[in-house]
């Protein structure tokens, strides 16, 4: 390693940056307030793992310690500092993040997404990764499922979900839509889910399997 890089440094806080399109939710729910409740009583026990990165420090792993410290106007917090590449930064960001107790769909999706574009990337051979069709990219997700022990169909759907509208996907995430309706939602044009999810507001439903399926047949015979 070069000089200064995997040691253990103190950085001030105002000098670490969130990673860039950081796909996880930082809110104080239940297991955010466990941890400051740790935080307030021993400290900042584990350290960050950052990267350099222009004149900051990026944060491959710690994005929940720096936001309670942030709250707890902490101003010094320690950190490794690792030399990684962006595709490293990617797979390494995830894989610290992906294996959490009770993560988001959409977290999840989406971390998943930008961990198959980082390996496509890696292997100019794989199918180029496509979300918007039904041509889903196995050997991607073959790959992937091999480190994270998920099957490759589902890897694959998680993908699709991020196709969706955020309106949508909140529906998701508060389980009020189920997964596999809202993966056949995903399918569904912008203009077209947004129409649904307007129909889903005045009514209150929310779509059942059956349903979706035929809204992604309808969406087709229009398209």
């Amino acid at each position: 390693m070069k000089d200064g890089y995997n040691i253990l440094v103190d950085i001030d806080i105002k000098n670490l940056k969130n990673f860039a399109e950081y796909p996880f939710n930082l809110s104080m729910n239940e297991k955010m307030k466990q941890l400051l409740e740790s935080i307030v009583i021993n400290g900042i026990i584990t350290p960050l793992i950052v990267r350099k990165k222009d004149e900051c420090y990026e944060i491959i792993y710690g994005h929940r310690r720096k936001y309670i410290a942030e709250i707890l106007n902490i101003r010094k917090l320690p950190c490794i500092v690792k030399e990684m590449n962006d595709k490293e930064a990617i797979l390494a960001m995830v894989d610290s993040n992906i294996y959490r107790e009770n993560i988001l769909l959409s977290e999840k999706a989406f971390s998943y997404k930008m961990k198959l574009e980082a390996i496509k990337d890696f292997d100019k051979k794989l199918i180029i990764l496509d979300v918007s069709s039904e041509s889903w990219n196995l050997n991607c997700a073959e790959f992937i499922d091999e480190i994270n022990n998920e099957n490759n169909m589902t890897i694959n759907k998680y993908v699709k979900l991020t196709n969706l509208i955020p309106e949508l996907l909140e529906l998701v995430d508060s389980k009020r839509i189920a997964f596999r309706p809202a993966m056949e939602l995903s399918y569904l044009s912008k203009e077209s889910q947004v129409i649904i999810q307007n129909i889903f507001d005045m009514n209150e439903v929310t779509p059942s399997l059956s349903q979706a399926i035929q809204l992604k047949k309808w969406n087709k015979k229009e398209n």
